[in-house]
């Protein structure tokens, strides 16, 4: 009887997924934000017939030279925002974790965070601008521009983590793996066991 109650509740979920607009990019120039030492501005083709600018927090934790030419995974449909003067239109996803390291002398806590790209276990057959689903949500329409009062992608985003199959953790919605829609490749970060999707 439980079972048929959260039944429902697990299609809902799935199906708001659905509606977020997940590409394949490609990288193809990355710069740093000249007023802010957190920020890169990116040009990423995500299948369109220009790229896109987007702004993305990861200078503190990505390498130029380990994210230009990547193929990553990135939120189109977010409303366009400007960051720092410049206008981001979309957001790239990536695996983080916290670790927290307690002193047994002091007992003070130092807290650290690691984030990595999440890339394509098969980066040779997948191209920029295919979209990534969850299955069941293949064909599914995402929302042309998500409205920030509906939350989308935040009530998503808590159930975005990694899961462990048998071999490397993948990333993950709701338990059901990530893949692109054409060739259905994986979505992995280089080193984290353990992470969220964020």
């Amino acid at each position: 009887m439980d079972q048929t109650k959260t039944q429902p509740q697990a299609a809902s979920e799935n199906d708001l997924f659905g509606r977020l607009d997940i590409r394949i990019g490609k990288v193809l120039t990355v710069k740093e934000h000249p007023d802010a030492d957190s920020l890169y501005v990116e040009e990423i083709d995500v299948g369109e017939d220009t790229p896109r600018t987007i702004v993305s927090g990861l200078r503190k934790f990505v390498p130029i030279t380990e994210f230009v030419e990547k193929f990553v995974l990135v939120l189109c449909n977010l409303p366009p925002r400007k960051m720092r003067g410049i206008m981001s239109n979309g957001m790239v996803l990536c695996a983080s974790k916290t670790n927290i390291v307690v002193d047994s002398v002091s007992a003070s806590e130092t807290t650290t965070c690691v984030v990595e790209l999440l890339e394509p276990d098969s980066p040779e057959r997948v191209v920029p601008g295919e979209r990534v689903v969850i299955t069941g949500q293949e064909n599914s329409k995402p929302d042309p521009v998500l409205k920030p009062k509906e939350k989308i992608w935040e009530k998503c985003e808590e159930k975005l983590k990694s899961r462990s199959g048998g071999g490397a953790p993948v990333a993950a919605y709701n338990e059901c793996v990530l893949i692109s829609s054409k060739c259905g490749a994986l979505f992995l970060p280089l080193t984290l066991k353990e992470y969220v999707v964020s």
